[in-house]
């Protein structure tokens, strides 16, 4: 087994523990994190009923391929009223997915179509999405739309975030990052934004498996700290993963 130990120096953060993603929601990690593998689950699911419109299939899941760019979810939704419908708005709250509609003004016994395109460009797993759709009809409720998108993952990673507790004695913690697709993927390096932590990389089968050994100097104040690893996974958005570091 082979070691190489860094010591850490980049940029220092002080936040709480959320962070903000490009989809504009509050968490931890970001897409490319989630690698909870998936029960398939069923592709056409229920319709969904606002006031004079209903909605399928109202539940949608794809699996893609990594390296695949794109994928587009197609709902239906058709006026079984007497009366004309507008939908005034579809929004998934993420800038992963660009929706559209057409057309939004839905005469009765026609229907429109709402397209979602999901960009999948950080997507590492499985993802779930919610999508709801508005009307003009008075006093009717908008509708949800769900998408799920299961990138088939390349490698996992058992613990995005890694915490001490504050005051307590320090102990080194260990982070796994094992290539489950059959082409090998190298772990180059791993660099932290917080020079107060030790990062040893153990190479346990070169191009497969890899431990990260974290170990904080101390634990006496709060911190909040990122650890990014480089790898030659020649696809971009998945060669350098993060890792998040706490004490708290």
């Amino acid at each position: 087994m082979k070691k190489m130990t860094v010591r850490l120096a980049l940029v220092t953060l002080f936040a709480s523990p959320g962070i903000f993603c490009g989809c504009g929601e509050r968490q931890m990690p970001d897409d490319s994190q989630i690698i909870e593998p998936a029960a398939e689950p069923d592709p056409v699911a229920e319709v969904v009923t606002a006031g004079s419109l209903e909605f399928s299939p109202a539940v949608q899941y794809q699996k893609a391929k990594v390296g695949t760019e794109e994928v587009e979810f197609v709902y239906t939704a058709v006026n079984v009223g007497s009366k004309p419908v507008t939908i005034t708005n579809v929004d998934s709250g993420c800038a992963c997915i660009e929706e559209s509609v057409d057309p939004r003004l839905v005469q009765p016994g026609q229907s429109a179509r709402i397209s979602a395109i999901y960009t999948t460009e950080k997507l590492n797993g499985l993802a779930e999405k919610i999508i709801s759709v508005t009307t003009d009809q008075p006093g009717v409720r908008e509708a949800l739309l769900t998408v799920k998108l299961e990138m088939e993952p390349i490698y996992t990673i058992d613990q995005n975030l890694t915490t001490w507790e504050k005051g307590k004695k320090t102990e080194t913690k260990t982070v796994n990052f094992d290539v489950v697709r059959e082409k090998p993927i190298h772990l180059l390096s791993a660099k932290s934004s917080r020079s107060e932590v030790k990062v040893e990389v153990e190479e346990v089968e070169k191009g497969r498996k890899y431990r990260i050994h974290l170990t904080p100097d101390s634990t006496d104040a709060n911190m909040l700290g990122m650890v990014r690893l480089t790898t030659d996974c020649e696809i971009e958005a998945h060669a350098r993963p993060l890792l998040y570091v706490t004490v708290q």
